[in-house]
């Protein structure tokens, strides 16, 4: 039953109930009189007015309680302004708890917690009538972006809003409203919003508005409405006559009129403070010369991945979604954020995955070995190396899979998504090995190239780590170990009786990136086809940008840019650069459907897989190590195109597998600097042939 008739259902119950009841009365009096008449009577009566109880408990349950009440209030007043419910980003200390994190959505509209009420933007014209809101605006006329300080500037035709956190707790709002004297701005506060809650009480005082005997809105300002929603008349300046209003269902609500040529400052404080992260934070690459909006995409994925983080935990999307670590995920999260340079919090977001083997909502899955081998090696190229006894228990149960003759179980630590939770694969990794690739479970199914190609690219870091650390035989054996797993992977690559295996998308992901594994012919064949298949509105977007990558390898760099020119022309939040995953409520545990907010979700936004799927491409735009045959190189401006060539650029700060890189572009000879050991250095094709290369080691 899709959301519109559930919510029929909902109202129609009652009278449901009412009718069946009256219904039940005549034959009820029927019954001839005797000892059992009115037990019967009791009992019809009481079946019939249950099941329709019942189906009302039911579609409670279903939509959630908070999430009803909106759509309810919308249904009964459709003409009343209502939260835009797309595109919302979470705000906060970084490593904010998610019931601490505020909530942002286009236009401007803000909460500052999960279940607490809403703060919209209303123009108003000079008869007060209302012109539009922060959440009715449409889309492509708002303009979000990063302001650093854990801030969000929106940017709209009528005002520029900007959101930021108070270090001793709760958000500043500063308001500049566009000069004009065909409307005004005024501030409200709703029972509902991007994560609103029942707001059940309001008290104006001399110093501004308490809401809910908690948060308090200062300064003080022209009230221009205080009482309930739904009261004739409210969407107008109104001044109100009492000083506090009540709602026993939830729907207090207040405005105050912005004051016209001043920065209009609203503090939401709360007093139970935040706990934060931000001790941690390394500087990020510095650019320039290069393209604004590129440059605004990749230093937006980096703010997008730390306001994701809960405490120390990565998170796979919007965190009340997903209120768990997932390893696979989260392994590509920590190697975006060490590559550009937060290496102390990458190696602390790292702990878990260096400790514990298997943890995230599909249970214990075949790749979570070598992907958190990749991430360790990754992150120990730039910092510190892991734990020597994490790294051999990883690799034995790479080797464990790779020769296993049946099923193989492994426990995992930390929730199942509800969905799947009792299903007993949940501790199936792997069944017997086949042709010397692991036959291994991920994703509800065995995609046995991806699950290989990471297998292989934790097995060559393991390798690095082993070298580093001087266990040169385990290195020596776990390269042969990683040699004939990459010569059974192209084998089968090839194999027309794998033909299905081959077609499968996460092939497409992980043959050269992360794992160059795949012979590059018969690699580049597979995606030439799947360049040409139709494709629609891609669910995954983290599968687009790693075969976007894929292409940057091949040398492709124009459909790399193809590929990052339609994305950024279909961000949730334009300005944020954000991404997405799925349809609906991806993988949930049911939390937002307890809020006023987010009533209608198309899809599960920010998602951290894809922002740092998204940050590590552009960062490999600039300078990437690739794995050779006989030995590695340094490719320096792979995704750079002529056009940035007619001025001076300079980069610094790129994380590889080798080291941090910065080089130069004088319009005549590149300059690079290697952070690392001396590697051979090539320059992507837009660069003339024949430019001069000055290479210094450091």
């Amino acid at each position: 039953m899709n959301g519109s008739l559930m919510l029929t259902a909902y109202q129609v119950c009652p009278y449901a109930m009412y009718g069946a009841l009256a219904l039940a009365v005549p034959p009820v009096i029927a019954i001839p009189r005797g000892r059992w008449r009115w037990t019967f009577a009791v009992a019809a009566l009481l079946i019939v007015a249950g099941s329709a109880f019942a189906a009302r408990i039911l579609i409670v349950h279903r939509i959630g309680e908070g999430r009803l009440a909106v759509l309810l209030a919308m249904k009964a007043r459709p003409n009343d302004p209502w939260p835009r419910g797309s595109g919302h980003v979470p705000l906060g200390a970084f490593g904010a708890a998610e019931s601490r994190k505020g909530w942002l959505e286009p236009g401007g509209s803000f909460s500052p917690a999960a279940g607490t009420f809403g703060i919209s933007l209303w123009v108003v014209a000079p008869d007060g009538a209302l012109i539009t809101t922060s959440d009715s605006i449409p889309l492509e006329q708002t303009r979000s972006r990063y302001t650093g300080s854990s801030g969000i500037a929106v940017d709209t035709p009528y005002y520029t809003a900007t959101w930021t956190v108070r270090p001793e707790g709760g958000f500043k709002l500063a308001l500049n409203v566009k000069p004009s004297a065909d409307y005004h701005i005024e501030v409200a506060f709703r029972g509902v919003g991007p994560a609103g809650g029942p707001l059940t009480d309001i008290v104006a005082g001399t110093d501004g508005l308490r809401l809910a005997g908690r948060w308090t809105i200062s300064p003080a300002a022209r009230l221009t409405f205080l009482g309930e929603e739904g009261e004739p008349g409210w969407t107008r300046p109104n001044a109100p006559l009492a000083s506090a209003a009540h709602s026993v269902s939830g729907w207090a609500a207040a405005r105050v009129a912005a004051p016209a040529g001043e920065t209009f400052i609203v503090t939401v404080s709360d007093p139970s403070g935040w706990q934060s992260i931000t001790s941690l934070l390394g500087s990020g690459p510095m650019m320039r010369g290069l393209d604004p909006v590129f440059t605004a995409s990749l230093r937006s994925q980096i703010e997008t991945l730390l306001q994701g983080l809960v405490g120390q935990e990565t998170r796979p999307g919007d965190p009340l979604n997903y209120p768990l670590q997932w390893q696979r995920d989260g392994a590509y999260v920590i190697v975006a954020l060490a590559r550009a340079g937060q290496i102390e919090l990458a190696e602390r977001l790292a702990t878990r995955t260096s400790r514990e083997d298997f943890f995230g909502g599909f249970g214990a899955e075949a790749d979570a070995p070598g992907l958190a081998l990749w991430a360790l090696g990754e992150v120990s190229a730039l910092g510190t190396a892991p734990d020597w006894p994490d790294v051999e228990r990883k690799v034995a149960l790479i080797e464990q899979m790779l020769h296993a003759t049946s099923d193989f179980r492994h426990d995992f630590s930390g929730p199942a998504v509800p969905a799947h939770r009792g299903n007993p694969e949940l501790t199936l990794v792997a069944g017997p090995s086949r042709d010397g690739l692991i036959n291994g479970r991920m994703d509800w199914h065995r995609p046995v190239f991806f699950v290989n190609a990471v297998s292989y690219a934790g097995l060559i870091d393991a390798v690095r780590i082993a070298n580093r650390l001087g266990h040169t035989a385990q290195a020596v054996a776990w390269t042969k170990d990683a040699e004939a797993l990459r010569r059974s992977w192209q084998a089968a690559f090839v194999d027309p009786a794998r033909a299905p295996d081959a077609a499968d998308d996460r092939t497409a992901i992980s043959g050269l990136w992360p794992a160059d594994i795949a012979s590059p012919p018969a690699f580049d064949e597979r995606l030439e086809r799947r360049w040409h298949e139709p494709s629609g509105h891609p669910l995954w977007t983290y599968f687009t940008i790693a075969e976007a990558h894929q292409w940057l390898r091949l040398g492709r760099p124009d459909r790399v840019w193809q590929t990052l020119d339609w994305l950024w022309t279909q961000q949730p939040q334009p300005g944020l650069f954000t991404l997405w995953e799925g349809s609906g409520e991806e993988n949930g545990f049911g939390l937002w459907k307890t809020f006023r907010g987010w009533v209608r979700p198309e899809h599960v936004t920010p998602h951290y897989w894809s922002a740092g799927e998204m940050l590590l491409l552009q960062l490999a735009m600039l300078a990437e190590t690739h794995r050779g045959q006989d030995s590695d190189e340094l490719v320096i401006g792979a995704g750079v195109p002529a056009i940035w060539l007619s001025r001076e650029i300079a980069v610094s700060g790129v994380g590889t597998a080798h080291g941090f890189v910065d080089w130069t572009w004088n319009g005549a000879e590149v300059s690079v600097t290697i952070h690392g050991p001396p590697l051979p250095v090539r320059l992507g094709q837009a660069f003339p042939a024949g430019t001069k290369v000055v290479v210094t080691i450091k």
